[in-house]
């Protein structure tokens, strides 16, 4: 059975999200590994000061365990940006998500209670925002 079709309805056309937020994950995601290259930099200098008979290796390789992390994130986060969107029909929003385990949701206007909207300092800059839609149901 082919499953692409019951992600991908005929009759709903997705709206990718906002490019920002794909630079906003990777900025993120740059962010993450220079603080952790940091860390480590800390540590195997203080390591290599303290204890020098310790040996060296173990930090590149967390280094270089860090670095592999964070460019298959990069590539990643390309990947599931293109996949997930939303669409906002006559009756129904419908939100697709999720690259290995995915998602479809359609909500109906009508069971929407609340919807919030907020941002970050980070989301700020980039023109973004996080907007929650809640309901009455589960």
């Amino acid at each position: 059975m082919d499953t692409g079709a019951l992600f991908a309805p005929a009759t709903v056309g997705f709206a990718l999200r906002p490019r920002a937020a794909l630079r906003l994950e990777r900025t993120s995601t740059a962010l993450q590994a220079a603080g952790l290259g940091l860390l480590i930099g800390i540590a195997g200098t203080l390591t290599a000061h303290l204890a020098p008979t310790v040996p060296w290796w173990p930090w590149w390789s967390l280094g270089a365990a860090v670095a592999v992390w964070a460019a298959i994130r990069w590539a990643r986060l390309k990947v599931a940006w293109r996949w997930s969107g939303f669409s906002l029909t006559g009756t129904d929003l419908w939100v697709r998500t999720g690259l290995w385990s995915r998602h479809l949701e359609s909500l109906a206007y009508g069971r929407i209670q609340t919807i919030t909207v907020s941002a970050g300092p980070l989301q700020r800059r980039f023109g973004l925002a996080t907007v929650t839609v809640a309901t009455g149901s589960y």
